[in-house]
């Protein structure tokens, strides 16, 4: 089922009309918890509201993605990496 930890505690998203991806889920708590949320607040100040109800924080980490362009001859889809953070 789309949205829901798979086998290995893996996260797998698979949405028409957006890039499906392999990610591994972390919940994280406290200091850490707090710099995630100031970050996506800096990046969409819009979901600041949605914060302020009791959420957890859980960080995905994109593994890889599956990419489909018909008007490219990608099909089947081609598999890229996840971004490379911090290297």
């Amino acid at each position: 089922m789309p949205g829901f930890p798979g086998p290995g505690g893996c996260f797998t998203a698979s949405v028409p009309g957006v890039l499906p991806a392999q990610s591994d889920a972390e919940v994280v708590t406290g200091e850490v918890a707090e710099q995630v949320r100031e970050t996506v607040v800096a990046k969409v100040p819009e979901v600041r509201p949605f914060l302020a109800i009791p959420v957890e924080t859980v960080p995905l980490h994109v593994r890889q993605w599956r990419a489909t362009d018909v008007v490219s001859g990608w099909l089947p889809g081609r598999e890229l990496p996840g971004p490379r953070v911090g290297s």
